[in-house]
């Protein structure tokens, strides 16, 4: 079983496979990592003349049938390649147990764990977000919310941004009115985890153990092992049946026999959904195996095909914004014309109320008094007066910062479900109220970002908020007074270098250390039972004690270590000089919040480990500190210059006070 487990649900219940299909955008300022690509072709990186551009990453059809969309990479990779632009990760703070201004319990509304949003969303620990709350849940944007599932040929891995930081905006004694406001969780990113061929679907692993606890919602969808039992024993079957049975035109007149085989021999109700059906299927299956079989050969689709039939998300880079403030923009990796098409919008429907944190009595929802909302309202279109949201999450659309009209390049715009090959566009939902729309188990809806000028390699991206947004966060501005006068973790990430000792001058109240560290990955670890490190240490801590037990830190390259799922808390107990690393510390690790029980340190233990780098160390905000809690911080979801010719009336739901 993969413990880097998604927690997601399909929006079509396929008897093999969980598809997605969906979308993103954002507010004022947005920031994730400067781009890194290790593809083998850099023109898909990051270019600097038109002709240059390569695609790496489209959004088409998916390979599986009737499975939605997919994403697709537009160049090849090897193993450890990044194969999407890094993203902004969204921490969603449901299960509350901080307390609030006026000592109530704190909690995200009780049905998000059955909304829509939540079927799309990563345990948080997959982002470094577990820390944020008692209990939070992750969306990520781009292949984290889009890519589908397909045990046989899982190709990608996520891999944890490498600070969480605010993009250097805020300094100690000077938190202006943009704190709590926008994710700092960025880059967040996946990488290859199979060499990829040009035009080959990107599947990503939600994790085996959802899928067998859910046979009520999934039925029994085969996985990795069962597709190599059907595998073996398909193959096994067809190659002890005689020549003449092989060759037979009218072979479906063993379709009896073949259904006494499936029901009568084959116990495991998975595997027998692996086989194939049709007793004519069995060959094909035999030669394609069967994750070829499942999808029917097309999988890799021909660039040319995806130029055609699917729309470009690798179109913007991203590095800081051009605009004063504004943290990190999105620039455009190629020239566009006036009208032309700049990036995808698929979009993910949701409720204001379901985006509301309360105070109070989670038990009695009608009492508890509304504390706030999420900060993922500030990454949703919407419209004043209505109750429904729309996030997109589409890659990079999270760094595409406001401008006034006269100024902004760009502008968002609905499909046309008549030109969209995607065929995710559902036009007839644009007059559906918005209780019906949500109600859906799936995405519908598609916008684009469309140039409103010709634009030049390198310009960045902007659109016009609207008028709505725009006063509100000048109001914002104005009524700001917020001062905090602690470092924050984002900013230690940015200027410690080198990390105090627990025997040196503390740090500020509010904020701990995290280790990246493979708990029982160390041959010396898995084979220390007896080691004194492992039992409960009395009285002074003996450094030299510690460090002479302590297990030896192991760097696998980014495919392990480095992961969010290994992201733990952690004490430093020493530090000292390495010739090829600088700096290194001896660490205690300790369980995250609501730690995993099969991945938890036992309390007895003492883990310590030395020589951990001092990249594998991050600061972190201690729960409920960071700026996303701050009552005060800016919400408001992204609208429109031109609102009612862009949101249906049948949306509109509201009333709103006129004062």
């Amino acid at each position: 079983m993969n413990r880097f487990m998604k927690v997601h649900q399909c929006p079509l219940l396929l008897v093999w496979v969980c598809a997605v299909q969906h979308s993103f955008m954002w507010i004022h300022p947005v920031y994730a990592q400067e781009k890194q690509c290790t593809a083998k072709d850099p023109r898909s990186c990051m270019a600097t003349k038109d002709e240059e551009f390569v695609c790496g990453l489209y959004i088409a059809k998916s390979t599986i049938p009737n499975a939605g969309l997919g994403i697709f990479t537009g160049v090849d990779h090897d193993i450890g390649d990044v194969v999407a632009p890094l993203e902004i990760a969204h921490q969603i703070l449901l299960g509350f147990d901080g307390i609030s201004e006026e000592n109530n319990h704190l909690f995200g509304h009780p049905r998000f764990g059955t909304s829509l949003f939540h079927h799309y969303a990563w345990n948080s620990y997959v982002s470094g977000g577990e820390f944020e709350a008692s209990y939070v849940e992750t969306l990520i944007p781009g292949i984290g919310m889009a890519s589908n599932c397909f045990a046989p040929l899982i190709n990608s891995r996520s891999i944890m941004g490498q600070s969480i930081d605010t993009a250097g905006l805020y300094s100690s004694g000077n938190v202006g009115p943009g704190a709590g406001a926008f994710s700092a969780y960025h880059g967040m990113t996946y990488v290859a985890d199979a060499a990829m061929e040009a035009g080959e679907e990107i599947f990503s692993d939600y994790g085996e153990a959802y899928f067998r606890g859910r046979p009520h919602v999934y039925g029994m969808i085969p996985l990795s092992n069962e597709f190599d039992k059907a595998d073996k024993m398909t193959k096994a079957l067809w190659e002890a049946l005689p020549t003449e049975i092989k060759t037979m035109k009218n072979l479906f007149q063993w379709q009896p026999t073949w259904d006494v085989i499936r029901e009568q021999f084959v116990d495991d109700e998975r595997t027998r959904n692996a086989l194939p059906t049709k007793v004519e299927d069995v060959q094909r299956f035999v030669e394609l195996g069967s994750a070829g079989f499942f999808l029917r050969g097309d999988n890799p689709r021909s660039l040319e095909w995806l130029d055609e039939n699917g729309y470009c998300m690798d179109t913007l880079d991203i590095r800081p914004s051009s605009i004063p403030n504004a943290g990190r923009g999105a620039f455009a990796k190629k020239k566009f014309a006036a009208g032309e098409k700049i990036l995808p919008l698929p979009l993910l429907q949701t409720s204001r109320e379901l985006l509301k944190i309360y105070a109070g009595d989670k038990d009695d929802l009608e009492s508890a008094e509304v504390h706030g909302h999420q900060l993922l309202l500030n990454y949703c279109f919407g419209h004043s007066e209505s109750s429904l949201l729309l996030m997109p999450y589409s890659s990079t659309a999270s760094f595409i910062n406001h401008l006034q009209s006269g100024a902004a390049n760009a502008k968002v715009v609905w499909a046309d479900s008549k030109a969209d090959p995607t065929g995710l566009h559902q036009e007839k939902w644009m007059a559906l109220s918005v209780d019906e729309i949500l109600e859906k188990s799936h995405s519908g809806l598609l916008m684009h970002v469309v140039a409103t000028r010709d634009i030049a390699v390198g310009e960045e991206i902007t659109i016009d908020y609207g008028t709505a947004w725009e006063e509100a966060w000048k109001t914002h501005e104005a009524d700001w007074s917020m001062a905090d006068s602690h470092l924050s973790a984002s900013e230690l990430n940015t200027i410690e270098d080198a990390i105090r000792t627990i025997f040196e001058e503390p740090y500020p109240s509010g904020v701990a250390t995290a280790c990246h560290y493979r708990s029982g990955a160390t041959r010396d670890e898995n084979n220390a039972a007896d080691n004194p490190n492992n039992q409960q240490s009395e009285g002074k801590l003996q450094i030299e004690f510690v460090e002479r037990n302590a297990f030896q830190w192991v760097d696998y390259g980014g495919r392990g270590t480095m992961s969010g799922e290994y992201f733990r808390p952690c004490k430093v107990i020493a530090r000292h000089s390495d010739p090829n690393e600088g700096t290194v510390y001896t660490v205690k690790i300790d369980n995250r919040p609501i730690h995993p029980e099969w991945d938890q340190n036992p309390a007895k233990d003492q883990l310590y480990v030395k020589n951990v780098p001092r990249r594998a160390i991050l600061f972190i905000d201690e729960p409920y500190t960071s700026h996303q809690h701050y009552k005060m911080a800016f919400r408001h979801e992204i609208g429109f210059p031109n609102p009612d010719e862009m949101w249906p009336l049948a949306w509109m739901d509201l009333e709103v006070d006129e004062e």
